[in-house]
């Protein structure tokens, strides 16, 4: 594993590097390629990793639990999430302050900053470690994406959900209502979708056909040209 750019709250995973808070070019985490690391995702100042094996790994700010650690504190190496320990996560994700993992059965685990509903809970509390998205629970998912303060999930029947802060309309559900807990994308629902990405505050999905629908924020042109 390599990583590069601010360091300031240990993002970088780079622990012999104290006080060094940017780094231009890609520098190699010491100890990284024992744990053989399969996948990466970032937020805004933490950083998750994913090992062949299924250990998700989590280092950077602490800040709302979104290390998933139990504390707010921060750290500057690859420190194993515990609580995922043996569930077998094969994708993972990254909001801002928030973080998800997905395991090989198809269940979502959230943590971190809950303010707008983007744990999908039911609550705006914080998690400081992962607990299971319940209202998902029937469900055999695909893939997890997170935006900035929002999340979405695809399950095996092409439906796609989401939750979280709405402000910009980037849940799709045609309110600007904050969403506490996970909802079908009506507006889709007829839709096979096969690929779903998540922008700070706006959203596309790929459908079986080859159709992209997005949705959000507009200001500068990110789903349609133009902008506003």
């Amino acid at each position: 594993l390599v990583s590069w750019g601010c360091g300031e709250f240990g993002q970088l995973g780079l622990k012999d590097a104290a006080g060094v808070f940017t780094s231009p070019l890609p520098r190699f985490l010491r100890g990284s390629r024992e744990l053989l690391f399969v996948r990466v995702a970032c937020g805004s100042s933490h950083t998750l990793a994913l090992t062949g094996s299924g250990d998700v790994y989590s280092f950077g700010q602490g800040t709302f639990g979104a290390l998933g650690h139990g504390t707010t504190e921060s750290c500057s190496s690859p420190v194993i999430v515990d609580s995922l320990w043996g569930l077998g996560i094969v994708q993972i994700a990254c909001g801002d302050n928030h973080s998800c993992a997905l395991t090989v059965e198809g269940q979502l685990f959230s943590w971190g900053r809950g303010k707008y509903g983007q744990l999908g809970c039911g609550s705006v509390e914080n998690h400081l470690q992962p607990v299971p998205v319940t209202a998902l629970s029937d469900r055999l998912l695909t893939q997890v994406v997170c935006g900035a303060d929002y999340t979405m999930a695809i399950d095996s029947d092409g439906q796609l959900f989401s939750w979280g802060h709405g402000h910009w309309g980037q849940t799709g559900h045609g309110t600007q209502d904050n969403i506490l807990v996970p909802k079908l994308v009506c507006s889709l629902e007829n839709d096979n979708i096969v690929q779903a990405s998540a922008g700070a505050r706006h959203a596309v999905a790929l459908t079986s056909g080859g159709g992209v629908y997005a949705w959000g924020d507009n200001e500068q042109g990110q789903v349609l040209p133009g902008g506003r």
